[in-house]
């Protein structure tokens, strides 16, 4: 690596560190404002000190994933726009430099940080999404105990409620599980007192233990409930597996305690090998089409992170014989218009259900217009030299 290229690498890392900074800064301050009650009701002044950061820490990087794009666009704009303003851009010019030439640095470091944030967004915040799924006056309780989301099985039909979930121990707390289609025979509603989770083995599958049934009652004298589509027991009594209690029973579903604690968040926020065995599972078959499209923009995500860098930097260094400002503006505003059209697609591949527009219609609007810019710039460098090289012959 020549100088040069360690001198620009090193100015766009100070720059992304300082507007990372500044981005969570000016969040935090924000956020901190509507929730400082939250924390001043947690105890002493120890415990508020210690909260803040705690909680701001995780939620800092929720709220940078949703702008890192931006984040690096902007690093590496102020970088460009620092240079210009040094006239450093100028002396590389006229010595020869191409715009790619001089971009290169910064996109190597882009991709880095993109790298860096992709292993913390498939390692970190999948480990902190019970963090996630709490506010802030829930997270300083610092408690085991949960309040349930409420899950629906589509494999099943069934949705699991209840009073609480302590997630150390994989209980449900009265367990009120709603019984639909077939599986209703003895009533549309089992309740129970305590409900743990069991992973499957040779008796049994994945699936909730009710402890303490309280209803239907019929369901302890009587046969288990088979699901005639599926093919499949889903509700076990225990007339007919002497390994469940007299007073118990046993739902098979793939929902799990986390489901239950973190919600929608489960889905935005766990891993892509999470989100891959998820979509290969009936249990949320209705979720199949948002589940494909996240789990495709993750596995492209540290690429598609560049492309507003690949469509604002051009178009800035286009109309840098205007003025800059209004140059990082229309490039800021072009990168933008990338990051909204990635949202309105992912909402109209799950209405149409239709995969391949919630991943890839952003990409074939704006690769094209990327790869326009950047013929454009090389064009422009290339007359720009010639025009030189004919001056000089001149």
């Amino acid at each position: 690596m020549k100088i040069i290229d360690r001198y620009i690498l090193g100015k766009f890392f100070i720059t992304f560190f300082w507007c990372y900074i500044s981005l969570v800064g000016f969040y935090v301050l924000l956020d901190l404002v509507s929730n400082i009650g939250a924390f001043l009701g947690a105890g002493t002044v120890s415990d508020l000190l210690t909260n803040i950061p705690a909680y701001y820490f995780i939620d800092s990087f929720v709220f940078i994933d949703m702008v890192f794009p931006f984040l690096i666009l902007l690093s590496a704009v102020t970088t460009s726009a620092v240079m210009d303003h040094n006239n450093e851009l100028i002396a590389l010019l006229a010595m020869g430099a191409s715009p790619g030439r001089i971009l290169a640095p910064i996109i190597v470091g882009a991709l880095g940080a993109s790298l860096l944030f992709t292993a913390i967004r498939e390692c970190y915040l999948p480990a902190r999404l019970v963090e996630i799924s709490q506010k802030p006056s829930e997270f300083v309780q610092k408690s085991d105990v949960f309040p349930v989301c409420r899950s629906y099985d589509y494999k099943t039909h069934i949705s699991i409620d209840g009073e609480k979930v302590l997630l150390n121990s994989n209980t449900i707390i009265k367990p009120s599980i709603l019984l639909r289609k077939n599986l209703n025979t003895y009533g549309n509603r089992l309740t129970a007192s305590e409900g743990v989770f069991l992973d499957a083995d040779n008796e049994r599958p994945d699936g909730w233990l009710l402890k303490d049934v309280a209803s239907p009652s019929e369901l302890l004298k009587n046969k288990s409930l088979m699901d005639d589509k599926l093919g499949e027991i889903v509700i076990y009594s225990p007339v007919d597996y002497p390994w469940l209690k007299e007073n118990e029973a046993f739902v098979a579903t793939s929902l799990k305690p986390i489901h239950l604690v973190t919600g929608e968040n489960w889905f935005q926020y766990g891993s892509v090998f999470e989100l891959k065995e998820a979509l290969e599972d009936p249990t949320f078959k209705h979720k199949s089409i948002t589940l494909a499209v996240r789990t495709h923009t993750r596995l492209w995500r540290p690429l598609t992170d560049l492309l507003p860098l690949f469509l604002g930097v051009p178009f800035i260094f286009l109309r840098r014989d205007k003025k800059i400002l209004t140059a990082i503006m229309q490039g800021m505003f072009l990168a933008g218009s990338y990051v909204a059209s990635q949202y309105v697609s992912s909402y109209l591949g799950v209405k149409l259900n239709n995969a391949f527009i919630g991943i890839w219609f952003p990409c074939l609007i704006f690769v094209p217009l990327a790869t326009m810019f950047y013929c454009e710039l090389i064009s422009k460098n290339m007359r720009q030299k010639n025009k030189t090289r004919v001056d000089f012959e001149n």
